[in-house]
């Protein structure tokens, strides 16, 4: 995960920001595009050149291969180095965004013990508990995440942005084959990130007996898992869109995905990052560079506004899985370059996540 933090004084507003993710995902799109055409060039030529009589297994391999050519495909076949590059501006947009033009930021003296810095010489009133529906148990609410949607387009990408009280948890996540862009708002976060180990993941097969299916880990019933309905429109890739409090509406759910949860085995992993992220700092994650990881907000709370492409989808196969740690006998809980292992689990019981509205922000 790079972290970068921003100096310059100019602004740009969201709408900014959405045209130059759209400009970055149609190039990225085009690219995927021009992949697929050289394949099948490339595969009629096979034809042409001697090949007649196995067209059958030049179209069937054709046909496998641009399943996978998707936008996720193709961000996944790139370096990080080639998605630095790529993804620059949107990174260099999403810096220039002005929170408190954003977010409609009440300023509040520099002493204040309610205040949350927003850069280096402001201060600023959390959000958090004027979002509506407002969450009506106090006790659940201090710990409630809110989710403020602001743009997506189906299976190239989402923005939203993620108020957290003080120190409420998004915890340990994954994104599998996407890039996300994050720019701290307000508040502070400790980030903890990890990298799957490469060898162990290209053996794992070697492990099925010491790594144990997620079944058993997931803490299910009989093949069903209980989420809210936020935490199903997580895994559906609409987060956010229900407004629910974060006690009510419970939906019981088949795991539609159960097949491909039966698949995870606890993996191994190496913790790249521990540390605290500030008010107006960047942070970005790529599908093999700080991919899973997780969030807490510091006593101020925080708000992060959050770039996913492509985003969640279960239809995909781009599904959010959780995780726990599991630590070595010799190993600290943050020891940075240490590895271990990460345990698939159900979504934990008490993290909420839920969608709303404020200041023209949400559904």
């Amino acid at each position: 995960m790079s972290i970068k933090h921003h100096t310059d004084q100019h602004k740009t507003s969201i709408s900014d920001l959405l045209s130059c993710v759209h400009s970055v995902v149609s190039k990225l799109l085009l690219d995927t595009e021009e992949g697929i055409l050289q394949t099948k060039h490339g595969n009629a030529r096979k034809i042409e050149n001697g090949m007649k009589g196995k067209e059958n297994d030049v179209t069937h391999n054709t046909s496998k291969y641009l399943k996978h050519q998707t936008l996720e495909g193709f961000v996944s076949s790139l370096s990080d180095e080639k998605l630095d590059s790529q993804l620059k501006p949107v990174l260099e947009c999403i810096e220039m965004v002005d929170p408190v033009e954003l977010l409609h930021l009440e300023s509040v003296h520099f002493s204040s013990k309610r205040g949350s810095n927003c850069g280096k010489r402001l201060k600023v009133r959390p959000i958090h508990d004027q979002i509506e529906p407002r969450v009506s148990n106090s006790n659940v609410a201090k710990n409630v995440v809110r989710y403020l949607h602001v743009h997506e387009e189906d299976l190239k990408y989402s923005v939203g942005v993620f108020v957290f009280p003080p120190g409420a948890r998004i915890p340990l996540h994954d994104h599998p084959g996407m890039c996300v862009i994050s720019y701290v708002l307000y508040g502070d976060l400790t980030v903890r990130s990890f990298d799957w180990v490469e060898n162990m993941e290209s053996s794992s097969h070697q492990h099925s007996k010491m790594d144990g299916a997620t079944v058993d880990n997931m803490q299910n019933q009989g093949g069903y898992f209980s989420f809210t309905s936020t935490a199903y429109s997580w895994f559906f890739g609409k987060l956010g869109r229900d407004d629910v409090d974060a006690k009510a509406h419970k939906k019981t759910m088949s795991c539609a995905n159960m097949e491909h949860h039966q698949k995870l085995r606890r993996r191994r992993a190496c913790l790249v990052t521990h540390q605290k992220i500030s008010s107006k700092s960047a942070t970005s994650l790529y599908p093999k560079k700080g991919n899973i990881h997780e969030f807490t907000a510091g006593p101020g709370g925080a708000a992060v506004l959050d770039v996913l492409l492509p985003p969640y989808d279960i239809d995909n196969d781009r599904d959010c899985n959780f995780y726990e740690v599991q630590l070595p006998d010799n190993k600290g809980e943050n020891d940075v370059g240490a590895t271990y292992w990460l345990v698939p689990i159900a979504e934990p019981k008490n993290f909420h996540c839920v969608g709303g509205a404020y200041a023209g922000l949400g559904e």
